[in-house]
């Protein structure tokens, strides 16, 4: 984020388009307002949404927005309860692990 800021600040940068790090950056809307940038980026609540793809899904849902279906779900949140209880646990199932990583037998 220190870095996005100083070359807005250093370059005169009037929009900024965060891609990457967008959590941390929208947090500091108002320094950038303050060196003179205007950020192209939704409000903090909405990245926190977005990086989850279940729960955004279960938050347009609510709001009326049609999802697609996967594997005949009839609603996202019925369609990944094992990924819900594997973040939670903060674990992964073993054959999610890709070969020659840390922990695997080749690795």
């Amino acid at each position: 984020m220190e870095f996005a800021l100083d070359l807005c600040a250093r370059r005169s940068i009037d929009v900024f388009v965060p891609r990457l790090h967008q959590a941390a950056i929208v947090a500091h809307r108002a320094e950038f307002e303050a060196v003179g940038t205007a950020l192209l980026a939704p409000p903090p609540q909405a990245v926190a949404v977005f990086q989850d793809k279940v729960i955004a899904y279960e938050a347009v849902q609510a709001i009326g927005v049609p999802v697609p279906r996967g594997g005949g779900c009839a609603a996202p949140a019925n369609c990944w309860p094992p990924w819900r209880s594997w973040r939670r646990a903060g674990t992964r199932p073993a054959s999610s692990r890709r070969p020659g990583r840390a922990g695997s037998a080749s690795g």
